[in-house]
């Protein structure tokens, strides 16, 4: 099920951590992983604003930029939901943890516990599923005729980039 035509199943959600935050208006945040150097500092100039204006922000954690923005971003006091491209591990680090005390976090998986590795599949749900609890959508980076740029050619969600094909 694609979250482009916005049929996936909600009550099929794995969570762990403040749920209240799925009734808030957010923003994902999604990046190819290929970006470079220069992407990277771009992507955590910008979760560092986010941090410090409060904003909600929906990522990833399985990439190097998505690790660095989830971690810029714990350092700022705004909510933050985290989907998984697996299941939710039965041992978190002590970030996280912290997060989920604080009421910060959410951690949210459409994969039952017993999927602990990620795959090309359920990256791509993942994101999918980062589309349809967003309500826009800042990139980080797009690959030119990656898998991505396939999936937010899809989306009517307003897109912003932080990078254009050029840089």
């Amino acid at each position: 099920v694609s979250a482009n035509d916005e049929r996936m199943d909600m009550n099929g959600l794995h969570t762990l951590g403040n749920e209240y935050l799925l009734r808030q208006p957010a923003t994902g945040f999604l990046c190819s992983n290929d970006g470079g150097d220069d992407i990277n500092r771009m992507c955590k100039r910008w979760a560092l604003m986010q941090s410090e204006s409060g904003n909600q922000i929906i990522c990833g954690h399985q990439s190097i930029v998505e690790k660095e923005v989830f971690e810029v971003l714990l350092s700022g006091t705004q909510p933050i939901v985290l989907v998984l491209a697996r299941g939710i591990p039965l041992t978190l680090d002590d970030m996280i943890k912290t997060a989920l005390e604080k009421n910060q976090l959410l951690v949210v998986s459409p994969f039952r516990p017993s999927i602990t590795r990620m795959t090309k599949e359920t990256a791509l749900i993942k994101n999918e599923l980062i589309i349809l609890l967003s309500q826009k959508i800042v990139v980080g980076y797009e690959r030119p005729g990656g898998q991505l740029e396939m999936l937010l050619s899809k989306t009517k969600k307003d897109l912003m980039y932080l990078a254009s094909e050029d840089e």
